[in-house]
């Protein structure tokens, strides 16, 4: 990893730090204004996820640059949990890469560079575009503290985008052509999820930091996602 990425990786980890302590502190201020009865515990819960990510080789967007001066997710996402026994529970889960006009100046499609430069060969891949995942996650909760939660867990994940395959690339005196296409892609593999929750407002709301570790079969690159999420528990 470079000196930029870990200077990246370290202001993101500091913004989560001090925004997730200002949030946890002003919502138990708020909580004193509750009621002290039992509190509730929900079976169900909605989640979302905010995220960035890291991965090696590393895979960015490509001719983008913010409009805003700030670290910008680079992944969405959605979760449903479901408790079945216990302390154990299902999630089912959605993100995508970010491909957001309204937050960059230029992304067309989505486009993402293959690891740190583009193999320019034959066959090689090009750009990463629009991918998605589907995660099924399998998650036991340490459930000793009221209010603070820590989630772990395995599961299956489906990983589909679009990539563009370099079909030839042909030279002369003055200058090179290179012709490529589009191609759907897939890949399955198994994620490794890491949550922590703060309940407040008698359960009902939940908020904290998770991580997740990707490796998919036939997909060289390795992912792993970090970031904030807000979940509704019902």
């Amino acid at each position: 990893m470079n000196k930029n990425n870990f200077t990246h990786m370290n202001t993101f980890f500091k913004s989560i730090f001090l925004s997730l302590s200002l949030f946890i502190s002003l919502a138990a201020s708020a909580q004193d204004s509750v009621s002290k009865k039992k509190k509730k515990e929900f079976a169900n819960s909605f989640t979302i996820l905010p995220w960035t990510y890291t991965d090696y080789p590393k895979v960015e967007p490509a001719f983008t640059y913010l409009k805003v001066n700030a670290n910008a997710p680079t992944q969405y996402g959605l979760a449903y949990e479901r408790k079945i026994y216990k302390n154990f529970k299902l999630i089912l889960g959605y993100a995508l890469w970010n491909n957001a006009p309204w937050l960059f100046r230029s992304i067309p499609d989505g486009y993402y560079i293959n690891g740190p430069d583009p193999v320019y060969k034959k066959g090689g891949i090009e750009y990463r575009k629009k991918y998605k995942m589907a995660d099924l996650l399998f998650m036991y909760r340490y459930n000793k503290f009221e209010r603070h939660k820590v989630d772990i867990g395995v599961g299956p994940s489906y990983h589909w985008g679009v990539n563009t395959i370099i079909d030839s690339i042909d030279y002369n005196v003055f200058e090179s052509f290179m012709l490529t296409s589009d191609h759907k892609a897939a890949y399955f593999g198994a994620v490794y999820a890491f949550n922590y929750n703060y309940l407040m407002f008698n359960n009902r709301i939940s908020i904290g930091v998770d991580a997740r570790y990707r490796r998919y079969i036939g997909y060289r690159i390795t992912q792993v996602d970090y970031g904030l999420h807000a979940g509704f528990n019902f």
